[in-house]
């Protein structure tokens, strides 16, 4: 009972990383939407292009939050969870933190958004999700990194 839409492919853009597939699945009313490594060009295109299509309960971070991102389309996926699959130095480069954390983050945890959390794989290891209908589902994680969490990322 899922139902796939790819939101981006490889004729979307000019090099790999562009040309990179992001997918939305929505099962049982409950809407995850992969960023794959798009950048901030390709969310600007599905944001003008399909914008129905954007919001999702759980948002899987484009391009391990490294690359160029759009605050707006982030704001817009308006998710419930923000997974972000990076490593230690991906959290220090300047997207993570000037579009991300600053613009984006912080607007959907105080702006009265959906945010419960951002989990950062870095941080707190694996991550299971369970799905049990529209807007009720559960996640676990896995094989923390305590150095991560001691410098309080």
């Amino acid at each position: 009972n899922a139902a796939f839409t790819i939101l981006n492919a490889w004729e979307n853009g000019e090099e790999n990383n562009t040309r990179s597939i992001s997918f939305r699945m929505e099962y049982n009313g409950f809407v995850y939407t992969h960023g794959g490594d798009i950048y901030a060009e390709n969310q600007r295109r599905i944001l003008r292009e399909r914008p129905g299509l954007v919001p999702a309960d759980v948002y899987h971070g484009n391009h391990h939050l490294f690359g160029t991102m759009d605050s707006d389309y982030l704001l817009c996926t308006n998710p419930i969870l923000f997974l972000a699959q990076a490593n230690l130095h991906c959290y220090t480069k300047g997207e993570h933190i000037t579009t991300f954390m600053d613009k984006t983050e912080r607007i959907l945890h105080e702006g009265g958004a959906r945010l419960k959390s951002t989990l950062r794989s870095g941080e707190v290891g694996n991550i299971t999700l369970r799905v049990y209908g529209p807007g009720h589902f559960t996640w676990e994680c896995y094989g923390g990194n305590a150095e991560a969490r001691a410098l309080n990322i």
